[in-house]
């Protein structure tokens, strides 16, 4: 897998996330996938449980443009430094911060490990 690839694969997460675009951002996950959140939570194994872990957060969360500020590829890895930022009613910004390590196979995500504050 060229490392254009695996960048594009980062990119779409991060797209995907933003607009909280569910079916978009599982098309970029394989069967065998595992996510494991942070805090210590358990790791959601296989393609349909990934999508429940990242479902429910989606249902709970609101609208936030999320960017990278920094984004390494090595081969079929990837490691990105991100940031989101909610707008709230009253026109102030929430931020949070992370970071989120992929790896792929066959241009499918199939470990992701995040971070967050």
């Amino acid at each position: 897998m060229s490392e254009q690839e695996t960048r594009a694969a980062a990119e779409a997460y991060r797209r995907e996330h933003e607009t909280q675009n569910l079916d978009g951002l599982m098309e970029y996950y394989a069967d065998d996938a595992v996510f494991v959140p942070s805090g210590g939570r358990p790791a959601a194994e296989g393609k349909a449980a990934v999508r429940e872990l990242i479902g429910s957060w989606m249902l709970r969360a609101e609208p936030r443009r999320m960017r990278y500020e920094r984004l390494v590829v090595g081969g079929d890895e990837a490691g990105a430094e991100w940031r989101s930022t909610r707008i709230n009613p009253d026109g102030s910004e929430q931020h949070r911060w992370g970071a989120v390590f992929f790896q792929l196979r066959n241009g499918k995500i199939t470990y992701t490990r995040l971070y967050q504050q």
